[in-house]
């Protein structure tokens, strides 16, 4: 995965590095449009902790060479162990056949991991001008310039811009090679 929590935070919050979209979308191997599925399986890790993995439809790919119609499962650190629960504060929460944009890592599995915790899911809601995305950091804090920033919600942002953004950072990344 490519952000880890760096610090104890705030109650109730969990303290990581802002990434701006376009360092995300470089540290991220897929960057898909998608409906969250409703059949979320939860195991236990051989390191004893739970894990969860969700089906996404894909609906549109902006990085990466996974299909429309395509599912991908993504992978949390979420779940029960008997009679302890766990959940990272400011990982994603997916609602069920809700769209939303995802900024993943894919290992060598398949298996897929949110890039960066919470700062990578965006929800999909209608706009006056067309579909635009949301993103709430309200359970995450953020370490910058020697302070502790929380977070909170952010200004939509027009789906269509969104895309052309990612689609144009993708095109840097590969011309720098």
């Amino acid at each position: 995965m490519a952000v880890l929590v760096v610090l104890a935070g705030p109650a109730h919050a969990t303290v990581v590095r802002y990434l701006e979209l376009k360092e995300q979308v470089d540290l991220s191997r897929l960057v898909v449009r998608a409906r969250t599925g409703k059949t979320a399986t939860t195991f236990v890790g051989k390191d004893g902790r739970p894990r969860t993995d969700r089906p996404f439809e894909i609906l549109e790919t902006y990085k990466g060479d996974r299909k429309a119609g395509e599912t991908v499962r993504v992978r949390q650190l979420l779940g029960e162990t008997g009679e302890e629960r766990l959940s990272i504060p400011g990982d994603a929460v997916f609602v069920d056949g809700e769209e939303v944009v995802l900024l993943l890592d894919v290992d060598e599995t398949g298996t897929a991991y949110l890039t960066a915790l919470g700062q990578s899911m965006y929800t999909v809601k209608p706009g006056e001008f067309g579909p635009t995305l949301e993103r709430s950091l309200g359970e995450l804090a953020f370490y910058q310039g020697g302070q502790l920033i929380p977070g909170g919600a952010e200004a939509p942002i027009p789906l269509d811009v969104f895309a052309k953004l990612v689609r144009e950072y993708v095109r840097q990344g590969e011309d720098a090679r």
